[in-house]
């Protein structure tokens, strides 16, 4: 994995969201289709996508059978047809990155993506975490989604590494993310923000029993 040192550069810039939606535009992590309606909401398609992009990308799966004959997930999605862009999304999303459970009625091994479904901001956050845990190992803070007894830590790991609520040179509406929100659909501005943080974040790294510091960024424009 890539090493990404932070650059002055980011934090010296000061234009906001829209240099931030910009950003991420140019460093591929977004597309230009996506329009900048910082108010609109997003749907759990977008954060996954997104949140794919901040790593290793989407791997084309034609069907969902790696999932389903996975031993530690063995399910499919109902909802998703077979040789689609959704289809790679949701195996990387489920059965590689661990981001993707699905929600089910009586039988587990059916489930839902909801990929057209209006993602919350407690569900972003999940996701995000759940994505760092998969990349870090578990390491740093994020052993915290993994103490004996308690519930998975997800708000207090998003603020302790500062995705949200940060110190930031970027503050804006959408960089506050508090707990009385959970609820409250997840806006585009809210994602530019988390997700620009996101990249920007010094992760601590499990690296074969080694701890390691890096940056995702480096994820990304390693693949540029």
């Amino acid at each position: 994995m890539t090493i990404f040192p932070f650059s002055t550069a980011f934090a010296n810039d000061s234009g906001g969201t829209e240099t931030q939606y910009k950003q991420l535009l140019g460093w591929g992590v977004l597309d230009a289709g996506d329009a900048p309606d910082y108010s609109g909401p997003v749907t759990r398609r977008l954060l996954l996508q997104t949140l794919c992009g901040c790593v290793y990308g989407v791997t084309a799966y034609p069907d969902q059978s790696a999932l389903r004959n996975s031993s530690s997930h063995g399910f499919t999605f109902a909802d998703i047809a077979d040789g689609t862009e959704d289809c790679s999304l949701a195996v990387n999303a489920a059965l590689v990155y661990h981001m993707l459970a699905g929600r089910y009625d009586s039988d587990p091994a059916v489930r839902y993506a909801d990929l057209d479904q209006t993602v919350t901001c407690e569900e972003a956050l999940i996701f995000v975490t759940r994505l760092l845990d998969w990349y870090t190992g578990g390491a740093g803070e994020l052993a915290r989604l993994h103490r004996p007894g308690l519930p998975p830590q997800h708000w207090t790991v998003a603020n302790h590494l500062g995705i949200i609520n940060g110190d930031s040179y970027y503050k804006s509406v959408y960089s506050v993310m508090t707990a009385d929100m959970a609820e409250q659909p997840l806006q585009f501005g809210q994602l530019v923000s988390m997700i620009h943080t996101l990249l920007l974040t010094e992760l601590t790294v499990n690296d074969y029993g080694t701890e390691r510091r890096a940056f995702l960024l480096g994820e990304v424009v390693s693949r540029r």
